[in-house]
């Protein structure tokens, strides 16, 4: 079996300080959101586009929210003062999110895209993803959470209904939306998505052709 290795994208900084405390509210932080709302982080080798016929090199393959997105439309110079958040864990009020990885696979190559989005969850959940930060969480059984982000690719994503699965402690949970999900999002992380969508998508987050 052929290693891949982790998209940065799905990796967190380390360590982080376990500051916490476990209380419900959360420390000022030295991390702020920047003037934009995404960011793209990881790129692709090159591929001939089956819309255009030309090859392009360097596309992305992770794209990420920097904060969920009722944090977001919060005034940027009243923002730190409203939530506490660095770049994997907002606090908004008695609301918590996590920043977590949506993998959708290629049909046409051995590879995924990955969604850097927020998930809001209970604060038990936040508890112990708290509780297990530096640590493998890998065999604890799913938690459920929604989205926090809403995806021009996917206008139904905004509020829906995810299993969360920590992972390594060096690694963000990834997300899964529900088997019975019938929304084209859930189906085309189920079953991935061509070149031809991918382009698609490209396209609705940065220019391509």
């Amino acid at each position: 079996m052929s290693f891949r290795p982790q998209s940065a994208i799905a990796l967190r900084p380390a360590p982080f300080p376990l500051f916490f405390e476990f209380s419900t509210v959360l420390p000022e932080t030295s991390i702020k959101a920047r003037s934009k709302r995404l960011l793209w982080e990881i790129m692709d080798e090159s591929f001939i586009c089956a819309i255009c016929g030309t090859q392009h090199d360097g596309l992305t393959t992770n794209w990420a929210f920097k904060l969920p997105d009722v944090v977001w439309s919060i005034p940027e110079d009243v923002r730190s003062e409203k939530a506490k958040f660095d770049s994997d864990l907002c606090q908004f009020g008695e609301r918590y999110f996590m920043r977590c990885i949506l993998f959708v696979p290629f049909r046409d190559r051995p590879s995924e895209f990955g969604w850097g989005l927020w998930a809001e969850v209970e604060w038990p959940t936040f508890k112990r993803y708290l509780e297990l930060y530096e640590a493998d969480g890998s065999t604890e059984a799913a938690y459920e959470g929604s989205l926090a982000n809403a995806l021009d690719a996917y206008p139904e994503s905004f509020g829906a209904a995810v299993e969360i699965h920590f992972r390594g402690p060096s690694e963000r949970p990834t997300l899964h939306l529900k088997s019975g999900d019938p929304s084209p999002f859930a189906e085309e992380q189920r079953t991935g998505i061509s070149d031809t969508r991918y382009h698609e998508i490209l396209k609705l987050i940065t220019p391509v052709c």
